[in-house]
């Protein structure tokens, strides 16, 4: 009986694997729509917490200023962030402090492409001048050098179960919205990522 779960267990993670792997190697197809930053994340917040939140976890909103609704897909976009708040409560078990910070930043020069040959249909990506930023951060362990530029590899995981696709699937998703995503941590000192995300207008504007 007992070897039976394990074998149960075993096809059931590989399952999960072969699932996670399939999805990240699919295209990606956006349905993007202008929507509010926000109820994104806090749906994703309210998913975290039911399924890793601990009365020892606290989390902390902070918005320095009103974002205003952008193009982006709702449902990938809060998978991102699903997957940031799972992986840093997971991160600090028991207890700490869970911030979500959501900001504007200039958009870095990079994003634009002025050059448009005549007749040529305007890219609302190309006019880009903020971007919506979302900063996570935790009071875990941290991440060890050496981790940290496998992170975002498909596959590479340092847990025991997961397929380690789902940090490298959220970098894929912030990649097709055009968007930064940007980890900072050390041993000790918790783990910061951030999010940028082109604040795009609807297409009617140009």
């Amino acid at each position: 009986d007992d070897l039976l779960n394990k074998i149960i267990a075993e096809v059931r993670r590989l399952n999960a694997t072969i699932t996670s792997s399939l999805e990240f190697v699919r295209p990606l197809e956006l349905s993007l729509a202008p929507s509010a930053l926000d109820p994104i994340l806090d749906e994703a917040i309210v998913v975290a917490q039911g399924r890793r939140g601990r009365p020892g976890i606290r989390i902390v909103r902070r918005s320095t200023e009103e974002i205003p609704p952008f193009l982006f897909d709702r449902d990938q976009l809060r998978q991102v962030f699903e997957n940031l708040f799972l992986n840093a409560m997971e991160a600090m078990g028991d207890e700490g402090l869970l911030t979500v910070e959501t900001f504007t930043v200039e958009a870095p020069a990079s994003a634009f492409t002025p050059y448009r040959a005549a007749g040529e249909p305007c890219n609302p990506w190309q006019n880009v001048s903020r971007y919506a930023a979302v900063r996570v951060s935790d009071t875990g362990p941290g991440i060890a050098e050496e981790h940290l530029e496998k992170l975002f590899y498909p596959f590479f995981t340092t847990k025991k179960q997961g397929s380690g696709v789902g940090l490298s699937m959220a970098k894929k998703i912030v990649d097709s919205h055009r968007g930064l995503f940007d980890v900072r941590s050390r041993p000790g000192e918790g783990a910061e990522f951030t999010v940028r995300l082109p604040v795009v207008g609807g297409l009617q504007e140009h």
